[in-house]
């Protein structure tokens, strides 16, 4: 697999005669085990043996979630580095890429004069700039940008709850001229919004879920409504249709349906003439009976994966995983960057985190249990009846901790306690959890909310507002697990 399907294992030369260090020869210089040990705290020689038994088994896989610090994507793509070392990408077993769904495009506008200057426009979110070379958008930079907003639509975004309150995006929102806000509740950054065109909720208007990268085949859901609205409520999707119908007569002309239910029905008139699938379009004698039967099955897959099709696997220069970065290396070179060839490898980044370690011994550790669900998820009391199942809470959040850290500081269980960061503090009950680290905090997702209807505010505390609002300076995203902090009783 290393030998025909990926780039940068060896040393190699580019087209003006320059050898440029590979993957090899990184790791022999800088990884020994020794070394690799001194910096993870992990034994050499459990290091050793992990390696002899991660290489000997087929197929092997390397996961895990390392999002969420300043060195991120060098984390993340060390990962996949394991995957690719043992060929365990794109075979039965490994690690797959997801299929799309053959859905069908909608049409394109055709771009006027102002549309074209805005393009032409430098981001001002500075995603792919010098700023963050790799991002594709940055939503948090907005709050920090010098170039003026005259308008601003929110759609399934809080940013007032969810992002670092350093970044105070209540004095950004409040500097914008127009704020549309299309949230079903009136939820913290919503306060802010000069217009509100509630959504209706998920049970109440049609939409498409294609599946996110899970199980490698090509899958989509069908959202549909279950119940009338019961507010004055509408899909945020008919009436952005409508107010681009009423721009000019390009964007009507893109946008030719009555309603969100019709321009869905274009879109899976792909799958029907795709003819794969369950349901099929090869079966169904006309596009009607197979909309009939999508609406019953309300979902649509295709449970065949296709292996070996490598330039969907890699979409990179080479059509290949990747060692060394070619697609870093021509967006630093087009930025003028400084680089050297071991940034563009999967390295050893130091991490950086706020907080002195003197004063705040514990690492901040946010988390979503599986009750989160992104979006309005508190607004459900079921959900919130049963949020914290392995530690029986419910309707609130707490913070883990280690039990003989807890004892050294003299926290007992369900005690009420401080936790506290350069950025602030919160209060929580304690709870004593054996599989947190010792010198751990862990703090759920999803609570703490000073607005957004009366299942969700005034429960626990939000663990966003001590976080410190840094970056991975190439991708752009929050570090938000890059926070230390301290507790103690109240």
């Amino acid at each position: 697999f290393v030998e025909q399907h990926t780039f940068g294992f060896e040393d190699w030369t580019d087209e003006t005669g320059q050898t440029h260090i590979g993957f090899r020869a990184l790791v022999l210089r800088d990884y020994a085990p020794g070394k690799v040990a001194a910096i993870t705290g992990v034994d050499q020689t459990r290091i050793e043996r992990i390696a002899r038994d991660f290489s000997a088994v087929k197929p092997a896989v390397a996961a895990g979630d390392v999002s969420g610090y300043s060195n991120s994507l060098y984390a993340q793509w060390a990962i996949h580095t394991l995957n690719a070392l043992v060929g365990s990408i794109d075979t039965r077993g490994g690690v797959l890429r997801q299929m799309p769904s053959p859905l069908a495009p909608w049409p394109e506008p055709s771009l006027d004069e102002i549309a074209l200057q805005g393009l032409s426009h430098p981001r001002i979110d500075g995603a792919g700039s010098v700023q963050f070379p790799l991002a594709e958008n940055v939503p948090h930079a907005l709050a920090q940008s010098s170039d003026p907003i005259d308008i601003l639509f929110l759609y399934h975004a809080n940013p007032v709850y969810h992002q670092p309150s350093e970044l105070n995006w209540k004095t950004m929102l409040e500097r914008i001229p127009l704020v549309v806000s299309f949230s079903p509740y009136l939820d913290e950054t919503s306060e802010y919004a000069d217009l509100l065109l509630p959504d209706s909720t998920f049970l109440e208007k049609w939409f498409l879920e294609p599946l996110e990268p899970s199980l490698g085949y090509p899958a989509t859901g069908l959202g549909q409504p279950a119940v009338d609205p019961v507010y004055d409520t509408r899909n945020v999707a008919d009436a952005l249709m409508d107010l681009a119908r009423s721009v000019n007569d390009s964007m009507a002309t893109a946008m030719p349906w009555d309603s969100f239910e019709e321009a869905i029905q274009e879109q899976v008139l792909g799958l029907y003439q795709d003819g794969r699938g369950m349901p099929s379009g090869t079966v169904s004698e006309s596009f009607e009976q197979f909309w009939a039967e999508f609406q019953s099955r309300s979902v649509w897959y295709h449970q065949l994966y296709e292996f070996g099709q490598w330039e969907r696997v890699f979409a990179t220069p080479s059509a290949k995983f990747e060692f060394y970065s070619q697609t870093l290396r021509e967006r630093l070179q087009a930025l003028d960057l400084p680089f050297e060839d071991v940034d563009l490898l999967p390295r050893y980044d130091t991490p950086v985190f706020a907080g002195d370690e003197r004063e705040y011994p514990f690492h901040l550790h946010t988390f979503k249990p599986i009750t989160y669900t992104e979006r309005w998820g508190n607004n459900l009391p079921w959900l919130q009846d049963i949020y914290g199942l392995h530690v029986q809470e419910q309707w609130d959040s707490w913070v883990e901790l280690n039990p003989e850290t807890a004892h050294e500081l003299h926290i007992r269980d369900g005690d009420r306690v401080l936790v506290e960061s350069p950025q602030g503090s919160i209060e929580l009950k304690a709870r004593l959890w054996p599989g947190t680290p010792p010198d751990v905090l862990s703090i759920p997702l999803g609570q703490g909310h000073t607005s957004g209807g009366r299942w969700a505010e005034g429960r626990g505390s939000n663990p966003n507002q001590i976080i410190a609002a840094l970056t991975d300076p190439l991708t752009g995203e929050i570090a938000a697990q890059s926070t230390r902090v301290r507790i103690r009783s109240i």
